[in-house]
């Protein structure tokens, strides 16, 4: 077999993986490295497709190997740290009582401004339950002390949406929106989910689920008191405000009827205080 033919193999063997496929892009990549068993690249589809399918001894086995021919990657080192994070048990038994859950393939989450959005989560959960995530893995929004907190089909935490966008889904949530979460990629210290609105109550019907970055809105405020809701108290960058001024003072209303609690001592919640 040719360098091309063996090229030709990783590149379907990545694209079954994309598309969900990970018995598939199991059996190609160990027929690449049947042919060159130093082959890192394949060495992580394979342990990460053994992953994705339960299978964690065997994707311990792989990062293994990466490691021992690549002793710097770091992506083999975070994924076996997360996996021995699990003091070497297999989790074939805890993967089969689950309960169906709903998994789309990568190719699937397409990012569409103001209806999508990847956010990495805090306050990420344990170990044991973030390895039996599955790429794809639809997770589900719940709120909880004034934050919305990302939850697998079994109901184990995952972590928490940053605040902002917290606020602003709960504001749309509480209308009757609805959205969609998926997982989009795990670490050791680290998860991104994938968001998508289905629906947008009629109330915010100008307004975007998502702001991109490189727009923001500027209210001055003093620390005890809020200023009243006239559009000349807006501090606006005109260049870079893509919201109506009918969206900012329905944003602005809709911030104005929330509690006004201490966020400090949410921020420095660990993921055990949102275990029940």
């Amino acid at each position: 077999m040719t360098n091309l033919d063996q090229e030709r193999l990783k590149a379907k063997a990545i694209d079954e993986a994309v598309l969900g496929n990970y018995e598939a892009a199991i059996l190609l990549n160990k027929q690449v490295l049947e042919l060159d068993p130093s082959d890192i690249d394949s060495l992580m589809q394979l342990a990460h497709a053994y992953w994705q399918t339960g299978s964690l001894s065997q994707a311990r086995k792989y990062y293994r190997q990466a490691l021992s021919f690549e002793p710097n990657n770091s992506l083999a080192k975070k994924r076996l740290a997360l996996l021995n994070a699990l003091n070497g048990k297999d989790n074939s038994i805890n993967t089969a009582n689950r309960p169906a859950v709903k998994v789309v393939a990568i190719a699937d989450l397409i990012e569409e401004p103001g209806k999508t959005k990847i956010i990495k989560l805090s306050n990420i959960g344990k170990p044991e339950h973030l390895s039996l995530l599955k790429i794809g893995e639809e997770l589900f929004l719940k709120l909880r002390k004034r934050r919305l907190e990302a939850r697998d089909v079994a109901g184990n935490f995952i972590g928490c949406l940053p605040d902002d966008i917290s606020k602003r889904l709960i504001n749309f949530t509480n209308e009757k929106g609805i959205y969609e979460a998926y997982v989009f990629s795990i670490d050791k210290n680290e998860v991104k989910i994938f968001i998508r609105e289905i629906s947008k109550p009629a109330k915010y019907r100008h307004m975007s689920s998502f702001i991109s970055e490189d727009s923001h809105l500027e209210i001055e405020e003093d620390d005890n008191i809020k200023p009243p809701v006239e559009e000349t108290d807006l501090d606006l960058d005109a260049e870079k405000i893509l919201l109506t001024p009918d969206e900012i003072i329905a944003q602005h209303k809709a911030e104005q009827d929330e509690d006004e609690d201490d966020d400090e001592d949410d921020d420095k919640e660990t993921y055990q205080e949102y275990e029940e």
